[in-house]
C-alpha cells in the first residue's frame, strides 16, 4: 500500500505539475474507481482556468459577420484582425469554449473526452475506461492530441499497451 495523499497535498501536487506542463506531455492517471484520478484532474485543469482571460467577441464584430461562432458545448470562436478579416493567430489560435473560475470540471467517463483551452493550451482529459478496442484511439485522436497537447489520461491501459508517444509521467492513486 502506497502513500495516502491528503486533499490538500493532492492539490498543491496537481497544481504545481500544471504550472510547470509543458505541451506536449501526457499524464497516465492509474488506480482504482475512487482513488483520486478525476479529483486530480479537477485540480489540474482548474489551476490553468484561473487566470485565462475571457475573449467575447465585440457588438461590431457580431454584426460585421467576421466572428465565427459554431454551437454546441465546445464552440468555435475565430476573432477578426484588425483589417477585418479572420485572423487566428489575432488570440492564439480557435478557443473551443469560454472557460472562468466557476466552470465545473467533471469526469469524462460518458464523454470519453473533455477538451479544455487553458492559459497553457488544450488540455485533453480522457477517460478510457469504457473503450474496449485499440483502434478506437486513433478513431477519437487521443494519440494525435499526445503529440500535440497537455493530456490527463485515466484508465491508460490501451494506451500503454501500444507504448507510449513522446513525454509523458505515470502517477498511480491507491
Amino acid at each position: 500500500m502506497g502513500y495516502k495523499y491528503s486533499i490538500d497535498e493532492l492539490r498543491s501536487m496537481a497544481e504545481d505539475l500544471a504550472r510547470n506542463a509543458i505541451a506536449p506531455f501526457t499524464y497516465f492517471l492509474m488506480g482504482d474507481i475512487g482513488t483520486g484520478k478525476t479529483t486530480f484532474s479537477q485540480f489540474f485543469i482548474r489551476v490553468l482556468l484561473i487566470d485565462r482571460p475571457l475573449l467575447q467577441p465585440s457588438e461590431s464584430e457580431l454584426k460585421a459577420g467576421d466572428t465565427e461562432i459554431g454551437s454546441g458545448a465546445y464552440s468555435s470562436v475565430r476573432a477578426p484582425s484588425s483589417t477585418g478579416s479572420t485572423n487566428q493567430q489575432a488570440y492564439s489560435g480557435v478557443l473551443r469554449e469560454r472557460f472562468n473560475r466557476n466552470q465545473e470540471i467533471t469526469s469524462p467517463t460518458f464523454n470519453i473526452i473533455h477538451i479544455y483551452d487553458t492559459v497553457k493550451g488544450p488540455v485533453w482529459h480522457v477517460d478510457l475506461y469504457r473503450i474496449g478496442h485499440p483502434a478506437e484511439l486513433e478513431n477519437l485522436g487521443i494519440l494525435e492530441a499526445m503529440n500535440e497537447c497537455i493530456c490527463l489520461i485515466e484508465w491508460p491501459g490501451l494506451v500503454l499497451e501500444r507504448g507510449k508517444a513522446g513525454h509523458y509521467r505515470t502517477i498511480e492513486f491507491d
